[in-house]
């Protein structure tokens, strides 16, 4: 179904896309309306069509992470048409449950009949996995987009969505240029409820502020954001 709400949610993400002193997006929205599975879609489409990357995954909890990347990544591709799905490894099995690769069956697991198929076929090496949301969870790998679902409702002791973006920003940088994006989503009602109660995403939220750039034409975090109210 077509949706406005949708269309101007996917040109704002654009713009943060194409804007060479943007991080990402951060988003906080009302319950119910699709938020995981655009950031699904995005994760999958992006990476999807571009070599040699990896993206990942957080959510308020591991069970959270793989919940999110079963239902909203992994169901969804295996109901595209066979054109939209690039070669993955199917030693994974066609519903894989902590990676999508996007690479040649892996010969351990390949029947002859499936290693004469993909010896004309192409392989990306590319990549869409989750991790637990401990702070450090990707520090050190390069990703190409990095989604961090419910954002504002970290569940796991020790985990500081504020300090997790900052160990973030490296993994989507190359010397000084931003070669990755991030989509920090979330909903997020009445603020004085458990769900934030060290004002982390608050801070992370407030440093977002795209009115608010610094002398180098970034937010202090480098992020956009947008605001969908329930009404």
């Amino acid at each position: 179904s077509y949706r406005t709400i949708d269309k101007k949610w996917f040109y704002f993400w654009q713009y943060c896309a194409e804007d060479p002193n943007c991080f990402g997006m951060n988003e906080v929205t009302q319950r119910r309306i699709g938020k995981s599975f655009r950031a699904g879609v995005l994760v999958y489409e992006v990476t999807s069509r571009t070599k040699r990357k990896r993206s990942g995954i957080q959510s308020k909890d591991k069970e959270a992470a793989e919940t999110f990347f079963d239902v909203h990544v992994v169901q969804p591709f295996t109901e595209l048409e066979q054109i939209f799905k690039p070669t993955i490894d199917l030693d994974k099995g066609l519903a894989p449950k902590s990676v999508l690769r996007f690479f040649k069956q892996s010969a351990k697991g390949a029947s002859s009949i499936r290693k004469q198929e993909d010896e004309g076929s192409k392989e990306l090496k590319s990549r869409i996995d989750y991790q637990s949301s401990k702070n450090k969870a990707y520090d050190g790998k390069k990703l190409l987009i990095y989604i961090r679902d419910e954002a504002g409702k970290v569940e796991e002791q020790g985990a500081n969505v504020y300090l997790a973006h900052g160990i973030i920003k490296p993994c989507l940088t190359d010397g000084d240029l931003i070669i990755g994006k991030a989509l920090y989503t979330t909903t997020v009602e009445d603020m004085r409820d458990d769900d934030d109660p060290d004002g982390n995403f608050k801070l992370l939220w407030d440093e977002s502020d795209q009115s608010n750039k610094g002398k180098n034409g970034r937010t202090k975090n480098s992020l956009y954001r947008y605001f969908l109210a329930a009404y």
